[in-house]
Order: structure tokens, then C-alpha cells, then sequence
């Protein structure tokens, strides 16, 4: 009988990498490029059928505030408005721009938490490879919010926590409303539109890739993965901030 020693029982390639890096049901490179073409398809799906929501929004609006001095149920058309496809188009670019943006900040700073933290360290391959598995509950977000807009033909006013500092929701037909914001609300809100349920889902996930590819203790991942959202947090401002800058009075 054939008795292996130690140096010929281990594989190959575990010989040349560290360990962490290759944990049974990680997602490889093969797995975790499809899924993350399938979040980009489905970020620019999102942002069609907010537009043509928008447009029924809108649709809907007129009608009512034309049929409401004679008192006649709105009715509706059979021939709907349909959005700008170069409007859409630049919007899907833009949101696009954006997720990608969002995964390369968080696969940076893991990366960088790696190249800090004693222990086995990370590949940049991996780190990109967690942050994009971590997304799959926004696409849980995106299709219930389709559902959402299809049936009621309402966009989303106030995503996530948004609307505790500042309503965005349009005012009733016929009522004008002359509203300004302070330079607050627009920050606050920007920065709790990235805050629901579904981050903290991703959070999690994030947390289990993490653990899975490098062994540190959850303790140690929690953390780090609490200080890449509080900077993650502080970038969501940077947008309302220039918002309340440029846009402090709001007239609907």
C-alpha cells in the first residue's frame, strides 16, 4: 500500500497561495462576473421603469386636475406618454456609472483594510468578488420596487429613510405649494436614502464573504465593515449638500 507523505497531499496549487484565499462555495471569477452584468442589467431595468412610472405619474396627474373643476372621474387614455429613450439612455449611464463607482469604493477599502490588518491578506479578484455577491439584496430591492411602480404608477419619492428629513413627495392636484428647505434637509435626506433594510442584508453578506476568504474573527469584519459604511455614508452627503446648495428652494 502507497503511504503519501505530508508535502504530497496537499494540492498543487495550495502550495502557491495563501490560506483564505479559496474557500469551498466562494465564488470564483467565473461566477461572479454573470452576476454582476445581472445587477447592471437590472440597475438599468430599474431606471426604465421608473421613467415610464414617472410618465403615468404625470399622466395621471393632468387628468385629475383637468376633471376635477367639472367634477367627472379622471379617465384614462389609451395612448400613454412614453419617456425620452435618449432621457433614459443617459440616466441608465449615469446609474450605471454609479454601481460601479459603489463597487469599486467598497472592494478599495476592503482591500486596503486587508493590507492593515494583520493575517492572511486578500486579492483584489476576491475583494471585487465579495462586494459584488454582498449586492444581490438590492436586486431583491429593484424587483419589488418594479412591482411597486408598475401597479400603482407611482416613482419612488422617498427611498430608503429619506423622507424623515425631507418629502419629496409631490403635493395634491390644484395645490401649490411654496416650500423652502433648510441647507440641512437636503444632506439628511441624501445620505438616509442609502439607509434600509437591504443595507443591512448587504452588510451581512459582506461580512460572511469576508470571513469565509480571509478566517479574521466576525468581530474584526464587523468592524471594518462598519467604518466602510460610515465613510460610505459621508460620500451619500456630498451630493445633497451641493443639492441644497444649488437647489434651496422648491416649487411644485
Amino acid at each position: 500500500m502507497n503511504v503519501l507523505t505530508a508535502e504530497q497531499a496537499i494540492p498543487s496549487d495550495a502550495k502557491t497561495r495563501k490560506p483564505g484565499w479559496r474557500v469551498a462555495g466562494f465564488p470564483s471569477a467565473r461566477r461572479w462576473v454573470p452576476l454582476a452584468v445581472l445587477l447592471i442589467a437590472i440597475t438599468v431595468a430599474t431606471v426604465f421603469v421608473s421613467s415610464r412610472a414617472a410618465a403615468l405619474y404625470a399622466y395621471d396627474v393632468q387628468i385629475a386636475h383637468q376633471a376635477a373643476p367639472q367634477g367627472t372621474a379622471p379617465q384614462r387614455s389609451v395612448q400613454m406618454p412614453s419617456p425620452p429613450l435618449m432621457t433614459q439612455l443617459i440616466r441608465s449611464s449615469g446609474q450605471v456609472m454609479v454601481l460601479l463607482l459603489s463597487w469599486l469604493f467598497w472592494s478599495c477599502a476592503l482591500l486596503l483594510s486587508a493590507l492593515l490588518l494583520p493575517g492572511d491578506g486578500l486579492r483584489a479578484g476576491n475583494c471585487v468578488a465579495i462586494v459584488v455577491r454582498s449586492w444581490l439584496p438590492y436586486a431583491l430591492r429593484a424587483v419589488l420596487q418594479w412591482a411597486y411602480m408598475l401597479l400603482t404608477h407611482d416613482p419612488i419619492f422617498n427611498p430608503g429613510l429619506s423622507g424623515l428629513a425631507l418629502d419629496s413627495t409631490p403635493p395634491a392636484p390644484g395645490a401649490l405649494e411654496y416650500t423652502t428647505p433648510t441647507r440641512a434637509q437636503p444632506v439628511w435626506s441624501s445620505v438616509l436614502s442609502q439607509i434600509d433594510i437591504y443595507l443591512f442584508l448587504q452588510v451581512g453578506l459582506f461580512v460572511q464573504g469576508v470571513v469565509a476568504a480571509t478566517g479574521w474573527r466576525r468581530r474584526r469584519v464587523m468592524s471594518v465593515a462598519a467604518a466602510i459604511v460610515l465613510f460610505w455614508l459621508l460620500l451619500a452627503a456630498v451630493p445633497g449638500y451641493f443639492d441644497g446648495f444649488f437647489n434651496r428652494i422648491r416649487f411644485w
